[in-house]
């Protein structure tokens, strides 16, 4: 009897939730709503999920490098895919810190990264800005998620024990995306492009050459996360073949491709992402690998001066020459009476306008920053049109760079947190290089991804990426993460090569 009653129970338990699905799959057949069924099938999903962590981690990723930025430019309607990530990435949080808290096999036993620290010490600094700010709750909530959506990849790296063939299978993964990207980019160059050449109204063309990482057919796009993300993978590749662990032909195969994006999505900062990967990658090979380094380059100058010329060819507005495309950008991005497209500030005088503008007279301010979303103009959300920007800075910039933003909504601390994870990040790599000195393929690995880590941090005085992008913000956890993961392996070292 008892046997049969707890047959009877386990029947129940399994016929409940099937019997709430069939209702739910019977009410999107009936509604015949496109999001309602993405919901439904994100919920079966996710508990499915949450069943295995690796899965999970798998989706955040996923959701961050394609889903997101395929559905914003191609289903607008299911754009709240973003919030799927971020609840999934929030889940990924939950599942480390229960196993942390509780010791399981699963947790980490490793002392907490100064990463994961500053990450905490900027998500209080962001809460104390938004109360002193007066802001709402669901405003305060929205804030906050545009800035840690996906912080639950870093976390979960580094606080869960996962399998190595996981880890190891981060960096081909990065390389699966980034060739990903290309058929996309080839839709967009072919069929978006010439569509927008007509729109006017500020609208640059090849600002939708985005790949996965998103865009808008009528705004702007995400082009230089593009950029970054493919350089980074290219960088990677260049350091594997430096490291003789990658042969000319295959880096041939692979990089080139890689680097079409690159030609037709006018992302200038790409000119600087590739001068900095030569001075990180080969600043301590030039005396041990003289010849290499001096092969990689040309091969790098060669690149730089195709770009230059395909830039002040195609789609520069007003230059010539080469000369013309160098000055005028200069004078964009530095000059103190000329403004960035149609603010009035640029990347360097936004800066200099937060300086003239705040002082430690007023602390809260200086120190903390106005809250999340501050230096946003336009858009949606729950503050649109009412955020200090769009209130007493209207077309002024303010929040046009990363670095900017920062400042205006975290002040002085949010900035220097973030410098300071990037700082972190950047001396792991090259901690992780130099462990592996005698393995072709991590030194080469660890090598590319510092130089990635560069990258991203001069990116922060390029775009306001850092405090509202999805697919940013996913390359970067997953970066910092796949670092302290690897750093908190054992130190004997298996060559793989």
């Amino acid at each position: 009897m008892i046997k049969s009653e707890g047959n009877l129970m386990a029947g129940m338990q399994l016929y409940v939730p099937f019997a709430l699905l069939a209702v739910g799959l019977g009410w999107v057949a009936s509604s015949g709503s496109i999001p309602a069924a993405a919901v439904l099938a994100g919920l079966v999903a996710g508990v499915i999920m949450l069943l295995n962590p690796v899965f999970l981690l798998w989706a955040v990723l996923f959701g961050g490098l394609v889903a997101s930025g395929v559905a914003m430019l191609y289903a607008p309607q299911l754009q709240l895919i973003r919030w799927g990530v971020a609840f999934a990435s929030a889940a990924l949080i939950g599942i480390a810190l229960m196993g942390r808290l509780s010791g399981g096999r699963l947790a980490a036993k490793n002392p907490v990264s100064p990463i994961a620290w500053m990450l905490l010490a900027l998500f209080v600094v962001a809460t104390l800005a938004g109360f002193a700010s007066r802001q709402s709750l669901p405003q305060l909530v929205v804030g906050l998620k545009s800035y840690f959506q996906v912080a639950g990849i870093f976390v979960a790296l580094t606080m869960i024990v996962w399998p190595r063939k996981v880890i190891d299978a981060l960096p081909p993964l990065m390389l699966g995306v980034a060739i990903l990207q290309l058929p996309f980019v080839l839709q967009q160059y072919v069929v978006l492009v010439p569509r927008r050449m007509g729109y006017g109204e500020g609208i640059v063309p090849y600002d939708i050459v985005a790949g996965t990482f998103g865009a808008s057919e009528f705004g702007g796009g995400a082009n230089a996360v593009l950029s970054a993300f493919m350089l980074i993978v290219v960088a990677v590749l260049l350091a594997l073949w430096n490291n003789k662990a990658l042969s000319t032909a295959k880096l041939a195969v692979l990089a080139l491709p890689l680097m079409v994006p690159i030609f037709v999505n006018e992302s200038k900062v790409s000119l600087l992402y590739l001068m900095v990967i030569v001075g990180v990658i080969f600043k301590n090979e030039i005396l041990v690998r003289p010849g290499r380094a001096i092969l990689s380059g040309t091969f790098i100058a060669g690149i730089l001066a195709g770009l230059l010329v395909a830039y002040s060819a195609f789609y520069a507005d007003d230059a010539q020459s080469v000369g013309d495309l160098v000055a005028g950008t200069v004078e964009q991005n530095f000059s103190s009476d000329v403004g960035h497209g149609e603010f009035y500030l640029n990347r360097w005088s936004a800066l200099a306008y937060w300086s003239a503008e705040h002082s430690i007279r007023r602390p809260a301010d200086f120190l903390i920053g106005h809250g999340t979303r501050a230096s946003r103009e336009g858009g949606g959300g729950l503050d649109a049109g009412n955020t200090l920007a769009s209130r007493r800075y209207p077309a002024m910039g303010i929040g046009i760079t990363g670095a900017s933003a920062l400042l205006w909504e975290t002040g002085f601390f949010g900035l220097s947190l973030v410098l300071g994870m990037f700082m972190v990040a950047f001396r792991t790599a090259g901690i992780l290089r130099e462990r592996y000195r005698h393995d072709a393929y991590r030194s080469g690995l660890f090598s590319g991804l510092q130089a990635g880590v560069a990258i991203l941090t001069l990116s922060l005085f390029h775009k306001s990426f850092f405090v509202f992008d999805i697919g940013y913000q996913t390359i970067i956890m997953l970066l910092f993460g796949f670092l302290v993961c690897y750093l908190n392996l054992s130190e004997e070292v298996t060559p793989t090569r």
